[in-house]
């Protein structure tokens, strides 16, 4: 709906539908992992009934996944930017790299960039390639 509203609003109201669809997708991302790691962590039942109480899903556990994602899918914008972009665009993204992957490193210059990719390279445009 963010983007609707945002595409629609005036270039006075833009900011807020910008931070609106930021602070929406992070909110539903954490807490659809939060979701998922209490489901693993495991749910209080016995025979048909919940047994648990309200806030049995706030432990480490789910919190920490839920985090996990938010950070998973930061790194996955940033690398789509770095891929598919140039200038301007792929410059702010390359150093968030370093902070959601690597703390202190750019993906550029690590030895590795994430499971399945150890052997790349980049061209002299700084785009990714994987050595053959």
């Amino acid at each position: 709906m963010a983007f609707e509203f945002r595409f629609k609003a005036d270039e006075h109201h833009r900011p807020f539908w910008d931070k609106a669809f930021i602070a929406g997708s992070v909110v539903a991302t954490f807490f659809q992992d939060v979701t998922l790691g209490a489901y693993i962590e495991g749910i209080q039942v016995m025979g048909r009934t919940y047994q648990g109480g309200a806030r049995d899903w706030l432990g480490p556990f789910p919190l920490f996944t839920g985090f996990g994602l938010v950070v998973a899918y930061a790194l996955l914008g940033c690398t789509w930017l770095i891929l598919k972009t140039e200038g301007e665009l792929q410059q702010p993204a390359s150093p968030s790299i370093g902070r959601a992957g690597s703390p202190g490193q750019s993906a550029r210059h690590s030895p590795r960039c994430g499971a399945g990719c150890a052997n790349t390279s980049t061209d002299p445009r700084g785009r990714f390639h994987l050595a053959a």
